[in-house]
């Protein structure tokens, strides 16, 4: 089981009635799910995208940014998230670099409308492109050293950076966080991070290849979440700490029951030991998982990491003429491990031609 295919079609096959996902009113089983990601891919095909093709979404959180997540990388595309943060110059270049041909979203895409082939908007034009397509077969020819999504880096130190994922990496991560935070079929996960962000996406096919639930948020509002948490019984939530720290304010002045909340990690960036203590205070039923990677080396001290057993390294080496090597910038960051792991620049210009 390593691709999303495998991953959301052994969701399906073992717990079909399951509620898989929860939408402000609307209640996705696993199978009613698994028939949208069919129609999407179908209805990816009947405009011509081929495996490979590159397709931007622009959302905010919704269960149809859950059903590109799935299904897109499934029919052997590759999703390529956008930051509805950024300016439109910025997702204008991000969508050029990535080579996006299609643009998913669900508001006017403005001046991204002449930056790619075609705009669907979500919900009238999705839906109806749903409704007229054929169920597609998923995983057919889709291969876990396949590439699946492409996430940019916010940019802060430069100009964001086209992260490059495969199924492998990312059915690899599930495993791994399901393991590593004792994730049950029980579980009831609340999305509120921006989809956007791997932060907001990863915990999804742990939950998915458990049978578990997600109630998604369609943007972050600290009573919203905690109305959300006590209503629908929701077990775990991985907010980042600005997140968190708006959280406990509000609980603190509104009390709900939230003794079902056995998981409240965080995600994305450093939490400060005093927003923990005042945290653990407020929600003293829960556990406190994190997943906040270290800082990134800079580029002198990579060279301890090549002296690991765990890493290869290695720069691009495509020749763009007999004489010269290709100076892209790209490095590839592989783990010897199941859970490869590639970091870039950009895309390479020489390997795109």
């Amino acid at each position: 089981m390593l691709t999303i295919a495998d991953t959301i079609d052994h969701a399906r096959r073992n717990f079909p009635e399951h509620e898989a996902l929860a939408c402000g009113d609307l209640r996705l089983t696993y199978t009613s799910f698994y028939d949208r990601c069919r129609r999407l891919v179908g209805a990816m095909q009947d405009i011509g995208m081929q495996p490979g093709d590159r397709i931007a979404v622009l959302a905010s959180n919704c269960h149809r940014y859950v059903e590109t997540f799935a299904s897109l990388p499934s029919g052997g595309f590759v999703i390529v998230p956008l930051n509805y943060r950024l300016a439109e110059r910025e997702l204008v270049a991000i969508i050029g670099d990535s080579g996006a041909r299609v643009l998913i979203t669900d508001r006017y895409p403005g001046g991204l409308q002449g930056a790619v082939e075609l705009v669907l908007r979500w919900p009238a034009e999705l839906e109806a492109a749903l409704a007229a397509a054929t169920p597609a077969v998923l995983g057919v020819g889709v291969q876990p050293s396949d590439l699946a999504a492409l996430f940019y880096t916010g940019g802060t130190t430069g100009k964001p950076k086209g992260v490059m994922l495969s199924h492998a990496n990312i059915v690899s991560n599930s495993f791994h966080k399901t393991i590593a935070v004792g994730l049950r079929s029980d579980e009831v996960f609340l999305a509120a991070p921006a989809m956007f962000h791997v932060a907001g996406i990863a915990p999804l096919l742990s939950l998915m290849s458990l049978g578990a639930r997600t109630v998604v948020v369609e943007a972050f509002e600290p009573d919203v979440c905690l109305d959300l948490i006590e209503r629908e019984h929701c077990t775990m939530m991985m907010p980042v700490p600005t997140m968190l720290a708006a959280m406990v304010p509000s609980q603190i002045a509104r009390p709900r029951d939230l003794s079902a909340l056995r998981l409240l990690g965080h995600a994305a960036s450093p939490i400060s030991t005093e927003l923990l203590r005042r945290a653990a205070a407020t929600f003293p039923g829960s556990t406190w998982p994190s997943s906040t990677a270290p800082p990134r080396p800079p580029p002198s001290s990579l060279a301890n990491i090549t002296k690991s057993s765990w890493w290869n390294l290695r720069w691009c080496d495509h020749a763009v003429s007999p004489s010269r090597a290709c100076r892209c910038g790209l490095l590839t960051v592989a783990a010897r491990k199941p859970t490869a792991v590639s970091w870039a620049r950009s895309s390479c210009r020489a390997e795109r031609s």
